[in-house]
């Protein structure tokens, strides 16, 4: 599975961005950067937080990403189901390209498509490349460190989301699932609802 989250840098961020930093600043007494896959199965560097702690981590990515004039989409694919690491990102390769034709007078309306990208799987930072630069003229790339760039954060945000819901869907919650949300349902109110909104097919 992998998520990107669409931006029109004409709708500023910036004040949104300040906010969040002051709040966790003054919360945690540092700046945080929030990787909700870990911090909702109490992994890494939130292994020593309690509950109540991640769950207010958590809400500020929330209401955050809520606020931000963001929309995104999401791709899902069952390595089962490939051949092949070829196969798979033919496949990944594919549904990105067809999403993009249908997409295409949203993309085509601005001037230039950056693409943000780190040093993470490699297949998910070559393909976005490859399928973009093929279709549209004006388009450039950026490396960035997703701990500096909060639309990263939100990313992994939607993507953990999309795949508790998936999860939820199968019945295939795991215990520290269950017990960050409370109930098996409760994922579903507001927090997928609401990010739904967002979401371009």
């Amino acid at each position: 599975m992998f998520c990107l989250v669409l931006h029109d840098q004409n709708s500023k961020l910036g004040s949104k961005i300040s906010n969040l930093d002051y709040r966790l600043e003054y919360t945690e007494g540092k700046d945080v950067c929030i990787h909700t896959g870990p911090l909702i199965r109490r992994e890494q560097i939130y292994k020593h937080d309690s509950l109540d702690k991640r769950r207010s981590l958590f809400l500020e990515m929330y209401h955050f990403s809520r606020k931000c004039d963001v929309k995104y989409t999401v791709f899902k694919f069952l390595k089962k189901e490939s051949t092949s690491k070829l196969d798979l990102e033919g496949k990944m390769s594919r549904e990105l390209k067809f999403y993009l034709d249908r997409n295409q007078v949203y993309f085509s309306s601005f001037d230039k498509i950056i693409i943000y990208y780190d040093n993470g799987q490699e297949e998910i930072t070559r393909i976005p490349n490859i399928v973009f630069y093929s279709l549209f003229n004006q388009v450039e790339s950026r490396r960035v460190a997703p701990s500096n760039y909060r639309l990263f954060q939100v990313a992994d945000y939607f993507c953990t989301l999309e795949l508790i819901a998936l999860k939820l869907a199968n019945n295939e919650l795991s215990n520290s699932e269950k017990k960050f949300f409370f109930k098996s349902r409760e994922p579903q109110k507001p927090y997928i609802k609401t990010m739904r909104k967002k979401l371009i097919q």
